[in-house]
This record gives structure tokens, sequence and C-alpha cells, in this order.
């Protein structure tokens, strides 16, 4: 997620994930500048429905803050 630097939107994230079903295990920051800062979400390791995930990146894409919200899959070992 691309989104301006505020605190309200690490809640939102926070918030909107477990009401569908997926837990949030860390909240990384990939890179930030003066304005922007863009975080990925890694969920705890379960099987993940897409339409859930584009649910998720769709209410995320509509707060006034978020230039771009996208979900991708990777695994870990």
């Amino acid at each position: 997620m691309l989104c301006l630097k505020t605190g309200i939107l690490l809640n939102v994230l926070g918030q909107l994930t477990p009401r569908s079903g997926y837990s949030v295990r860390e909240i990384e920051t990939l890179s930030e500048g003066d304005e922007l800062v863009e975080l990925a979400a890694v969920l705890a390791p379960t099987s993940a429905n897409s339409s859930d995930l584009d649910a998720i990146t769709t209410h995320l894409a509509r707060h006034a803050n978020v230039a771009s919200a996208t979900w991708t899959v990777s695994t870990t070992s």
C-alpha cells in the first residue's frame, strides 16, 4: 500500500484484516519518502482467498490518504 504518512492507516489496516478472517503477522515499511510511505502487511500463514484480498485492497484504496493498494502472493520457508 502506498499512502501518505499517517498512523491512522496502520489502525485501518490492523482492524480490517481480522474482521475479514486474516491476521497480520507484521507490517513492513518497504520505502519511505518525505510525504509517502509504502507499507506491506504480512499475513499469518494461512490459505488466502483472492476475492477476500481483492475486497480488502479495494477498501483500502478508497481511503483518502491511500495512493494505491495491491496484494501479491509469496511463500516463506
